[in-house]
């Protein structure tokens, strides 16, 4: 399911909340291998050498990739953790995890990473928040596209503070495309609500179509 054929079509108009104290929301199921989509950039956490966004030299964090990318640019992402909140504002990239990538020693003696296969449940690229923002910010991203990710870690967005909006990903305007991933974990609730140990992802988006 889309984004525009999913959450948009059905919770967003002019904007809508969808902020769930639930154990677990999923975009769309992960299972089974996915599309290879021919990448401008490389990601992986494994790499302990430089780092120059290709598949021999991939950049370690998402946000790198994001930061280095124009317009458009797709982005692969190798299983592993990223500790990071992600931004994309103002231009549309489109980001893909849950490639197999390579291993540090591979890195270090200078072979790429595989990033010909794409399974994210096999290979699952993890971003991980500091419960300090939302996970993903997309804000005015253009068709910007997030797919193949566990997102955990999200708070409140720093974006629309002091609401308590967002968690999983917060979304200002454009037309993104979130599919394929697993959103669990994120404090989205305020205090008064958290009687679970786990608290369920949440996706805000306003301005979006």
């Amino acid at each position: 399911m889309q984004w525009r054929q999913g959450y948009l079509a059905l919770l967003v108009l002019t904007g809508t909340l969808l902020n769930m104290c639930a154990d677990r929301l999923l975009a769309q199921p992960t299972s089974g291998a996915k599309t290879v989509v021919p990448a401008d950039l490389y990601v992986d956490d494994d790499n302990g050498g430089s780092e120059d966004g290709s598949a021999l030299h991939p950049y370690r964090t998402v946000q790198q990739a994001i930061k280095a990318a124009k317009d458009n640019a797709v982005i692969a992402v190798a299983a592993g953790i990223y500790p990071q909140n992600i931004r994309v504002q103002e231009k549309a990239v489109r980001l893909y995890g849950g490639y197999k990538g390579g291993t540090a020693a591979g890195y270090a003696a200078g072979t790429a990473g595989n990033f010909t296969e794409r399974d994210p449940a096999a290979n699952p690229s993890h971003l991980k928040g500091n419960g300090k923002d939302s996970v993903v910010t997309l804000f005015e991203p253009g068709a910007s596209i997030v797919d193949g990710f566990l997102v955990t870690g999200g708070g409140r967005s720093a974006q629309a503070a002091p609401s308590w909006l967002g968690g999983g990903f917060y979304v200002y305007a454009g037309s993104p495309t979130i599919s394929n991933n697993v959103i669990e974990k994120n404090q989205t609730c305020p205090p008064v609500a958290q009687t679970e140990e786990k608290l369920g992802g949440g996706i805000y988006a306003t301005g979006a179509t």
